[in-house]
């Protein structure tokens, strides 16, 4: 009997699903500068593929304003974004400044933290994780270390800031990707195809991809490459996804049953020492 339950007990505990989310993490703004045909960069399919890729099923999406500004920059590129996912039929997008909480992200199925310019508290980190974790899709990205909205541009830059910014909540979340803080792909606008896109479900249909100056990454999967100088010696991703995956928790009913379990296997055990000695 013992063994029986102890068997049960496993398969149940094996039967609990485990939630799991996507994290996309970037090193460029400049990308969704080309969403739109409107901008000096020019719309490209491809970049509206991808980060149509990166919204999947979600029908809600957040966007965080809490972002380092300067006119048109980078709230342009936050603007492009909710005017690019709101042309999207069934989707709905909305916009704060406010702190990240489990309230302010329910029933989001996109989260958008762009060039951010403050510290995540640990609260909002827990809040983003166990949204991530729980199925919802993060999109954080940093921008090169040169780039600055303030000139002159002080030291360090805001790219700088926000690339520790990103780090650091990465740190916190349980992630392996970082950013590198330093600038390739520089300068003007550049296009990566052929082998600078890695096949992956997030890169699926993107033949082109337009961006500027970006901060390399490291770790999770790779899917977008840029070249470290001019003569193309070298190239570093700049974009890379990683799945968070929550630890699996039993549900109430599992608990029961397991506290039952062991109730009457103990029981059980009990009545047989008993017989043994009575005997």
């Amino acid at each position: 009997m013992r063994l029986t339950f102890l068997a049960l007990t496993a398969a149940a505990l094996l039967a609990v699903p485990a939630h799991a989310g996507t994290l996309v993490v970037g090193g460029d703004t400049t990308s969704t500068f080309s969403l739109s045909a409107s901008t000096s960069f020019g719309g490209n399919p491809g970049n509206r593929t991808f980060y149509a890729n990166i919204l999947g099923d979600a029908k809600r999406v957040l966007i965080s304003d809490r972002s380092f500004t300067a006119p048109g920059y980078p709230s342009f590129a936050n603007q492009n974004l909710a005017t690019f996912y709101g042309s999207i039929a069934g989707v709905s997008v909305s916009r704060t400044a406010s702190s990240m909480s489990s309230d302010v992200l329910r029933g989001i199925g996109l989260l958008v933290l762009q060039f951010p310019n403050a510290a995540f508290t640990g609260s909002e980190t827990m809040a983003i994780g166990d949204f991530v974790r729980a199925g919802g899709t993060l999109l954080l990205t940093g921008e090169a270390s040169i780039i600055s909205p303030i000139f002159p541009a002080p030291d360090p830059t805001p790219g700088a800031v926000s690339n520790a910014i990103v780090n650091d909540l990465l740190a916190g979340l349980g992630s392996a990707i970082r950013l590198g803080n330093d600038t390739i792909g520089c300068c003007g606008t550049l296009t990566a195809q052929g082998n600078d896109i890695a096949s992956t479900p997030l890169t699926k249909g993107v033949d082109t991809f337009k961006y500027g100056a970006v901060t390399s990454v490291s770790g999770g999967t790779a899917m977008i490459y840029a070249p470290t100088d001019f003569r193309r010696t070298s190239v570093l991703p700049f974009f890379a996804t990683e799945t968070l995956v929550a630890s699996a928790v039993p549900e109430p009913a599992t608990w029961v049953m397991m506290i039952l379990g062991f109730g009457l296997a103990g029981g059980a055990l009990r009545s047989r020492r008993r017989g043994v000695a009575m005997a």
